[in-house]
């Protein structure tokens, strides 16, 4: 489990993958050199971010479900710990917690209010603390 950042906004790197070419003709004849393989093309990372304060107990369920998924595809997660309503409104904090994908809230209906206050999401099973494993792999495949 990563530990939780202190409301802050990590930056992405941004990275090029770029390909050069040379050619070299002598006397009308390609001359060829030893083969080299071009390093692949840097994929963009997913982020994940789990948005919480630390009085609403669903956070947790919702670290571990996140978890469940994040792992099965190599992804790790960001927690991002919102203890005043000022970074609430700056982060559009809708209640802990708040899962963003690629900066992104999948759940929100957007008439959320915006605050420090627990959050419910509409689940199979009725409304609980956080979405089912199947919901965040399903975030996750829609966004992909």
């Amino acid at each position: 489990m990563t530990h939780p950042a202190n409301d802050a906004d990590a930056t992405d790197s941004n990275h090029d993958a770029r390909s050069v070419r040379s050619n070299r003709h002598e006397s009308q004849t390609r001359h060829r050199g030893p083969t080299r393989s071009l390093p692949p093309m840097h994929q963009p990372t997913r982020r994940l971010q789990l948005l919480y304060f630390p009085d609403c107990p669903n956070w947790q369920l919702a670290d571990a479900r996140l978890h469940d998924v994040a792992s099965q595809l190599g992804l790790s997660i960001e927690h991002v710990l919102v203890t005043t309503t000022e970074a609430a409104e700056r982060l559009s904090f809708r209640g802990s917690p708040t899962i963003l994908i690629d900066g992104i809230d999948p759940f929100a209906a957007g008439d959320e209010p915006i605050g420090l206050s627990c959050r419910i999401y509409l689940t199979p099973h009725g409304y609980e603390g956080s979405p089912t494993t199947a919901q965040l792999a399903a975030a996750l495949a829609a966004t992909g």
